[in-house]
This record gives structure tokens, C-alpha cells and sequence, in this order.
């Protein structure tokens, strides 16, 4: 029996619905595994394997840089060469070139600056001669201070106090300078070399 006008258009429109409802429904998934995809390095990249770099803190007006003893002493060619013996190296020398009136040493971080006391002022000058460094020392943090001691001995420089461990942990020993000024040398916790014996 033949279909009705209009019929056939009607059918056609109900099967193309069908077709195109069916052919969404299968593109969604595929585009929601995609959007997914995409979504995944995004993730990653967000949780990274190892911290990243931290840029070096600049200094603030108010921290503080460095600390350096300044010696008066009676000879600075002699300090040059106490000093020299400890390890330490000529960084700065005033005059260049002749007698030394002023010196900065420096040994890895620790720097220290040496000078003629007769360029003092009259004051300091009389307290230079009432008391030279007393109650008063520079001391030093190093790493292994028996291995220390044991490389001033070999290098001639007298020990003041051999190295001994103190009541807190530190163990440490100390030096004077031709002038008197006592140097100590401390390490924090347990010796890095086993003590041994010193001439």
C-alpha cells in the first residue's frame, strides 16, 4: 500500500534524529577522553619531581656582613710573618711596596687587619700600653682542630693552650701573637681526627 504524502519525509527526519543523536552520544565520550588528555600533562606540571631553585637572598641594608679583628701592633713586618705561618695571606698591604704600615690577612673566610700602633691616636695609644688585648681574644671556628694544632707545630708557632675538650662539647686550643693577642681556634662537636700526641 502506498505511504502517504508526507510519510516518507516524516520517516526520513525520525531516522536522521536517531542518527545524528547516536552519532553525539558516541563523539562525547571521545571528546570528554580528549579534554581529559589535555587536562593530564597540565597536572604534572603542576606537582614537579624536584623543589625549584631558589634565587640567592639579597642582602637587606641591615644584615650583617662581616666581622674582622683590627690588631695594633709594634711590628708589622714580624705579625706578617706570625701570621704567614698560621696560614694566613697578604690580601692588602699599605704602603704597596716597602715597610708595611697596615695589613689585611685572610685564610679561606676569616680575615684579620694588622696595623702599626704609632699611626694610633694618643688615647688609644695609652690604652694599648696599659693592657694589650686583655680579657679579650679573636676566636676562630674551624673544622678539625687536633689536625690544626698539629700544622702550627710543624710550621715553628708556639702553642698557648694545647687542645683540649671543654665542659660545653667544643674542642679548641689557642695561640699568642708576637704582640699578645690570643687566637683561639674551636670546633663544635665530636673531633674530625682522633687526638694525638703533640711535640
Amino acid at each position: 500500500m502506498p505511504a502517504k504524502k508526507g510519510h516518507r519525509s516524516t520517516t526520513r527526519k525520525r531516522v536522521t534524529s536517531k542518527r545524528s543523536s547516536t552519532a553525539r552520544s558516541r563523539q562525547k565520550p571521545q571528546a570528554k577522553a580528549t579534554e581529559r588528555r589535555k587536562a593530564r600533562p597540565a597536572r604534572r606540571a603542576a606537582k614537579p619531581s624536584a623543589a625549584p631553585l631558589q634565587p640567592a637572598k639579597s642582602p637587606s641594608p641591615l644584615d650583617f656582613m662581616e666581622i674582622t679583628p683590627s690588631l695594633a701592633v709594634r711590628d708589622v713586618s714580624r705579625s706578617r710573618a706570625f701570621y704567614q705561618r698560621l696560614g694566613f695571606q697578604v690580601v692588602t698591604q699599605l704602603p704597596p711596596s716597602g715597610p708595611p704600615e697596615w695589613l689585611r690577612l685572610q685564610r679561606d673566610r676569616v680575615a684579620l687587619l694588622v696595623w702599626n700602633q704609632v699611626i694610633a691616636a694618643p688615647e688609644i695609644l695609652t690604652a694599648i700600653g696599659q693592657a694589650r688585648g686583655a680579657g679579650n681574644a679573636v676566636r676562630i671556628t674551624v673544622a678539625d682542630v687536633d689536625r690544626l694544632a698539629r700544622e702550627f707545630v710543624d710550621n715553628g708557632v708556639h702553642l698557648h693552650h694545647r687542645p683540649e675538650t671543654m665542659p660545653g662539647g667544643e674542642r679548641e686550643f689557642s695561640v699568642l701573637d708576637p704582640d699578645g693577642f690570643v687566637l683561639e681556634f674551636v670546633a663544635h662537636g665530636r673531633p674530625a681526627t682522633p687526638p694525638g700526641e703533640l711535640p
